[in-house]
């Protein structure tokens, strides 16, 4: 079910963008915001898949102070802090002045795991709205299919909505359909650390991985580290496998794979087996 923010203040274009999300995915879970402030206060309290976004709108609800500014602090707020989450701008002004921090801003990734490539930031003007349904079909139908995707966890581990979602991009992209998750304990960052094994449509495991979970500057940092280790023994350093930057608003991922067989760590001994420490 794609989670969808729509940021608008006109309620006669926000029935048409309405109607044009449920007709894409009679599923799908639109939040409607139509001013600045409230925009910003759905976007820091729930997960979102995508926000598509007016650049002219109020302070507050009911306000008579349109503006473009306030668009454009919704935009710049939600770049800083859902930088995972893209944004589609929709609105009646020229992209003339925008056009070169969309630009800026704009990457295009297989956000959901499948292998469509969609800008983290678009655009599309408001007389082109005919082109609207077939834009936000292509996204419904990216995330629709990460429903298919099953996560299973054992007794000790809580995925919250975007750890999951992290966690069914990464299987995706790993070609496969299912995967057990249990949580490893982390390090020092305190960044969350899953064991993934995914699993493809045959029942067949195709990876055995670590996906560690935190703020985008943590795992630029833990790209950084690993450049510093890179001339080591396989054996004797993690291989990544890749980075998640998209898909789950605020969070990314860090993907290190496991050699086959060892799915503990020296945590997991000191907590479960002390005595065989000084073996290890």
């Amino acid at each position: 079910m794609a989670k969808l923010l729509i940021v608008e203040d006109e309620e006669d274009f926000f029935r048409n963008i309405q109607q044009a999300c449920l007709e894409a995915d009679a599923t799908c879970e639109i939040t409607w915001a139509r001013s600045r402030d409230a925009a910003l206060s759905e976007a820091s309290n729930t997960f979102f898949d995508l926000a598509v976004l007016d650049q002219k709108i109020p302070s507050i609800d009911d306000a008579l102070d349109a503006d473009v500014s306030h668009g454009r602090a919704v935009w710049d707020e939600l770049y800083s802090s859902s930088p995972g989450m893209p944004i589609l701008i929709l609105t009646a002004l020229s992209a003339d002045d925008i056009i070169s921090t969309v630009v800026r801003r704009c990457k295009n990734q297989r956000i959901w795991g499948g292998n469509s490539k969609f800008p983290s930031v678009d655009h599309l003007g408001k007389k082109h709205f005919d082109q609207f349904p077939a834009r936000i079909g292509a996204y419904t139908v990216a995330i629709e299919a990460l429903r298919d995707v099953e996560v299973l966890t054992d007794n000790h581990t809580q995925l919250d909505d975007q750890e999951r979602r992290l966690c069914q991009v990464f299987v995706t992209r790993s070609q496969g359909v299912r995967c057990e998750v249990r949580t490893l304990s982390g390090g020092l960052s305190g960044s969350p650390v899953y064991h993934l094994y995914v699993f493809d449509a045959n029942g067949q495991k195709i990876q055995n991985a670590v996906l560690k979970i935190g703020a985008k500057e943590m795992v630029e940092i833990e790209n950084e580290n690993l450049r510093l280790i890179n001339r080591l023994p396989a054996s004797a350093s993690p291989r990544l496998l890749e980075s998640l930057y998209f898909g789950g608003k605020d969070l990314a991922a860090i993907a290190y794979q496991l050699a086959d067989g060892c799915d503990r760590n020296v945590f997991d001994l000191v907590r479960d087996q002390p005595a065989e420490l000084e073996a290890a």
